[in-house]
C-alpha cells in the first residue's frame, strides 16, 4: 500500500506556446476560408436568378415563336408566366428592340441582402440563353 502514495501525479495540461500556436493556425485558415465562403454564398443566391432568368427566357422564346417579337417594358401580361419575385433579384423584360439582341430578360441584384461587396449587378439572358454578369462601377465582378 506504501508504494501507490509514493507515486507521483502528474497533470496533463497545455502550455502558453501550443495554445498560442493552435490561436495563430485558427487566424491564418480563417482568413483563407472567409473569402471563399462569402463567393460560395453569392453563387447560391445567383442560382435564384438563373431559374427565374430561365423560366422569363422560356416564355419570350415561346412568344416569339408565335408572334415574331419580344415582349418588352412592363407587360408581362402577354407572356405565359407571371413576372417572378426573388429574394434577392428583381427581374425585369428589355426596354426596346436594340436590346433583345444580347437580352430577352434582366435580373437585378437587390442590394438589400448583404452581397460580399460586388454591390447592386445585372444577371442579362440572351435569347440563345447565354447569361452575362455585370458589375456596377468601382465594383468587383461577382462570381
Amino acid at each position: 500500500m506504501l508504494e501507490g502514495r509514493n507515486k507521483k501525479v502528474s497533470l496533463a495540461a497545455f502550455t502558453l506556446i501550443e495554445i498560442m500556436i493552435v490561436v495563430i493556425i485558427l487566424g491564418v485558415l480563417t482568413t483563407l476560408v472567409i473569402p471563399q465562403y462569402s463567393k460560395i454564398m453569392e453563387r447560391s443566391r445567383q442560382s435564384e436568378a438563373y431559374t427565374s432568368l430561365g423560366v422569363i427566357r422560356g416564355a419570350q422564346v415561346r412568344y416569339y415563336a408565335e408572334y415574331a417579337d419580344y415582349v418588352y417594358g412592363t407587360v408581362w401580361s402577354k407572356l405565359d408566366i407571371e413576372q417572378p419575385t426573388g429574394k434577392c433579384f428583381s427581374y425585369g423584360l428589355p426596354t426596346g428592340q436594340g436590346w433583345t439582341s444580347t437580352c430577352v430578360a434582366r435580373g437585378t441584384r437587390d442590394a438589400t441582402y448583404q452581397n460580399s461587396g460586388y454591390g447592386t449587378y445585372t444577371m442579362d439572358i440572351a435569347p440563345d440563353g447565354t447569361i452575362t454578369r455585370t458589375a456596377e462601377a468601382g465594383k468587383s465582378t461577382p462570381p
